[in-house]
């Protein structure tokens, strides 16, 4: 095979075919010539894959996967910023990324596991983007100065997967379609009356900076489904799918963004207008002060009620997405007010949870009986607190009728 710059050139070789080397250690790397972006770049030792970067959404991808599998970092950009700074960059061997799992795994910021879930969701997500874009030259690049291993991977096994998962897209009729691809509301009007209630999720969502991968990684719901219940939507031009630009990498230890580019990490301090209102109900600020923390670093807004006797007037005024809603209080209880809500038609369908010290039966019972969506015991956790509210929040919309 000829040879160019110590690189071996390969043509019209499958991708996984050349994926298939059981004694590497060095990198392979694609190059999809239509489109400069799409270069992607495979890590192996002894055969065994290290880490993947590349592709039109570098950063982007590792963002959405490292918030979804590393729920403990709540200030994702700080935590970057500050492992991006103790990186010597000139004698990096691997990607940057990777240097900062190895920081943060040698600081007890996330577990082994933990990055070896990313790194999957990276494989997986590579691969199929690979295979879409039909990548037109491999290279093989020998190296002995990778870093310490962080976790080993047999690329046969998401080879296979990622296969799989190309040919139910394909038979979805989806082949044009990319998944990082962000739906964009075009005609609101239209989209309303077609989806009903979902409109009101839609509204919130679709807003053209988070792509498909986003939305169902956000949803935890498969990416087929989640695209597919949106294509109706496409073909009617209710919707669009419109390329959306990755998020810049990190520079002198600041995470930068395109002008006009949503942020997908936590800010605490710059929660969008966009984003959904979280109310917590609470006679202690020391409750509402805490989960104001919880909730603002995850790039939500919020407001907090302790003036028991204004709760209901609060809230009208301000409109929640979500309400946290104490149990127990003086002058008044949990049961009183979410039923209170209950009967005015602006919170007919608002998730109202309750929050309590005690766990039991009875009080769940009595909770849904006067309408309460849901039922979490204090003290909360950051995680079940970000959880309960994406769960509500974040529903996939069912597809408009074919027949009308």
């Amino acid at each position: 095979m000829p040879e160019a710059n110590g690189c071996i050139m390969m043509a019209e070789v499958s991708v996984f075919q050349s994926l298939r080397q059981p004694k590497l250690t060095g990198q392979i790397l694609y190059r999809c010539h239509e489109n400069e972006s799409k270069d992607w770049t495979f890590h192996f030792y002894m055969g065994q894959l290290i880490y993947v970067h590349g592709g039109p959404h570098t950063m982007r991808r590792w963002l959405r996967h490292v918030s979804a599998c590393c729920p403990q970092l709540l200030n994702l950009n700080a935590e970057i910023a500050v492992a991006f700074q103790s990186l010597d960059l000139p004698t990096c061997a691997i990607h940057w990324q990777y240097q900062v799992f190895g920081h943060w795994i040698s600081r007890g910021k996330v577990t082994r596991e933990q990055v070896r879930q990313v790194i999957v969701g990276l494989v997986q997500e590579v691969l199929f983007d690979l295979l879409q874009a039909d990548a037109e030259e491999v290279r093989f690049q020998a190296s002995s100065s990778l870093p310490a291993r962080l976790v080993s991977l047999n690329i046969e096994n998401y080879a296979t997967k990622a296969d799989r998962e190309w040919q139910t897209w394909q038979a979805a009729h989806l082949r044009q379609i990319s998944p990082n691809l962000a739906p964009v509301i075009r005609q609101p009007e239209a989209l309303q009356q077609a989806a009903g209630n979902v409109y009101r999720v839609l509204s919130k969502l679709l807003d053209g900076q988070r792509t498909l991968r986003d939305l169902s990684l956000g949803m935890k719901r498969d990416l087929l489904s989640v695209t597919r219940s949106l294509m109706p939507y496409v073909e009617l031009q209710y919707l669009e799918l419109q390329a959306v630009a990755d998020i810049a990498e990190p520079s002198q230890g600041r995470m930068r963004r395109p002008p006009g580019e949503a942020n997908l990490t936590p800010n605490p301090t710059q929660p969008s207008l966009q984003q959904p209102l979280i109310a917590c109900i609470d006679d202690s600020p020391i409750i509402c002060q805490g989960m104001e923390r919880i909730v603002t670093r995850a790039n939500y807004r919020f407001v907090g009620i302790s003036d028991l006797l204004r709760a209901i007037a609060q809230l009208l005024a301000q409109k929640p997405d979500l309400v946290f809603l104490d149990l127990v209080m003086p002058n008044a209880n949990g049961y009183e007010i979410c039923g209170q809500l209950r009967k005015l038609t602006l919170f007919k369908d608002t998730p109202i949870v309750i929050l309590t010290g005690q766990d039991g039966i009875l009080d769940r019972v009595r909770a849904k009986f006067v309408g309460a969506t849901d039922f979490i015991t204090k003290p909360v956790t950051a995680i079940t607190v970000l959880e309960t509210i994406t769960r509500h929040l974040v529903t996939t919309p069912s597809p408009p009728d074919s027949s009308s």
